[in-house]
């Protein structure tokens, strides 16, 4: 069988992710009903639900298994990053109810989630662990899968402080930079160890098996080494995932500049 057709054919729908998007859906239901939706919350809600089509469900999915390293970090950043960004942009601004209240102050724990989000993006790239994860021992429970839906709700509670927030006890928008900045520390950290390792460091992704067409395409057709595939994947860790970083934080101060403009000009 052609690569190509091999690789277009593989698209995957485990059941957690099932999930995930019926709950989505049943967000759309609850948070969208209001007359403060614009179209930007619904463009960030649609972008976050096509990017996580692509990330778990695509294609893409299948190269990050066992054959690209650099695919398995896309999916990782898009996961992990992206998406609870998106997801938080999506929602609108509306009066906050005594249930909301609640919840945010269950939620708000910036001291926690800061720590347990970059734990989870370092432990997620330690060798042994991305091969357990990628081990054909568990492909019955689809194992990435699970890791992947994990990785999702650490990103959406490690956004929460700076863009979930909606009562009075948001943080301050340069307390909220100084917390994606030093995010952004430990994610190009990350990246550099992984780009520039004089060893390689996961294995599991150098295999190559003449009889596996998607194999095939890819050292064969696309030409991807090893070697290589493990350079691109630090890179797209440690440049596009701290701009992904500085970007919210950049939104973040010109919402707070603007914001002071207007209450001046109302003065």
């Amino acid at each position: 069988m052609n690569g190509w057709n091999a690789l277009l054919e593989e698209w995957n729908f485990p059941a957690v992710l099932i999930i995930v998007m019926l709950i989505f859906l049943y967000w759309i239901r609850k948070a969208y009903g209001n007359m403060h939706t614009g179209f930007w919350h619904w463009f960030a809600l649609f972008a976050a639900l096509i990017l996580a089509v692509f990330a778990l469900i695509s294609p893409l999915s299948y190269l990050a298994k066992k054959y690209l390293f650099f695919a398995h970090m896309v999916r990782h950043v898009l996961v992990l990053m992206v998406i609870p960004a998106l997801f938080w942009a999506s929602v609108a601004k509306h009066d906050i109810t005594p249930a909301e209240i609640k919840m945010e102050k269950l939620l708000y724990k910036p001291l926690i989630t800061w720590p347990l989000f970059l734990c989870v993006m370092w432990l997620l790239h330690v060798p042994e662990v991305v091969a357990k994860v990628s081990s054909e021992k568990y492909a019955s429970i689809d194992f990435q899968a699970w890791v992947a839906v994990l990785s999702l709700l650490a990103g959406i509670w490690f956004y929460f402080p700076v863009l979930g927030m909606r009562s009075i006890r948001a943080m301050h928008p340069l307390r909220c930079v100084a917390y994606l900045v030093t995010a952004c520390i430990g994610c190009s950290l990350l990246g550099i160890a992984i780009a520039f390792s004089p060893k390689l460091l996961y294995p599991g992704f150098t295999g190559t098996d003449p009889s596996d067409p998607v194999s095939v395409l890819v050292r064969n057709v696309w030409k991807i080494q090893p070697r290589t595939d493990q350079q691109i994947a630090g890179l797209i860790m440690w440049v596009p995932g701290c701009l992904i970083y500085l970007s919210v934080s950049m939104s973040i101060l010109f919402s707070w500049l603007r914001k002071g403009d207007r209450e001046k000009a109302v003065a």
